[in-house]
């Protein structure tokens, strides 16, 4: 038998390889490159929350009154604009549409200087396309929290 003739033979049995390869390749490769960009728009997301919980508590911590005699400091719930207006300000910069939640687990009445104030934003992310892919995995709780003392 010549080389000829059995390379033909060889190769007739090869007829469509490369296609199941692809098959098997192909949901393996997009599921590392959806894990990815997911893994990065998490990351993205918990980012502009820490930010902007820093915003939040930054703002409680220095704001004074200065319209209104004798120019003390006001509690955080009394401030014009809110802890809340001053975070949701900071993140909308970012986001097209507000899906957070702000808190304030401490110092929220606090008018002396030393006092803490804490400040939560939290968020729940959505998986766009890992959600469809893995089973199970729909939504993760995403927090930042910060603490600062009143000046």
């Amino acid at each position: 038998m010549s080389v000829r003739r059995r390379v033909r033979r060889f190769s007739r049995g090869q007829r469509g390889v490369a296609a199941v390869e692809l098959a098997i390749i192909i949901p393996v490769f997009l599921l590392m490159l959806f894990g990815v960009l997911e893994f990065g728009h998490t990351w993205y997301i918990q980012h502009a929350l820490t930010n902007a919980s820093r915003e939040g508590a930054r703002y409680g911590i220095v704001y004074k009154n200065f319209t209104t005699p004798p120019y003390t400091r006001m509690p955080p719930q009394a401030f014009t604009p809110s802890i809340q207006e001053v975070v949701d300000g900071y993140l909308l910069q970012f986001f097209a549409a507000k899906f957070w939640e702000v808190k304030i687990l401490k110092g929220g009445s606090a008018t002396t200087a030393g006092s803490d104030l804490e400040v939560e934003v939290s968020a729940d992310k959505a998986w766009f396309a890992l959600g469809g892919l893995v089973p199970g995995l729909t939504t993760i709780k995403l927090k930042a929290t910060t603490t600062m003392k009143l000046e």
